[in-house]
């Protein structure tokens, strides 16, 4: 399955991926509450869905 996805989709989908670990980092670090991290998590899994569909289908 790898081999059919072009490489620019790969790449587009590796730079996505270390920018979500960036910004979960950043959750954990700035949340004061544990609602408030569950929050800043949510809104981090769905914008990062919408990019990743976007790297696939660009």
């Amino acid at each position: 399955m790898r081999k059919s996805i072009p490489i620019k989709a790969r790449s587009c989908c590796l730079h996505e991926k270390e920018r979500v670990v960036n910004e979960l980092q950043f959750c954990e670090f700035s949340a004061l509450t544990p609602e408030q991290r569950s929050g800043c998590f949510q809104q981090v899994a769905r914008s990062s869905g919408e990019r990743a569909k976007e790297c696939l289908y660009s």
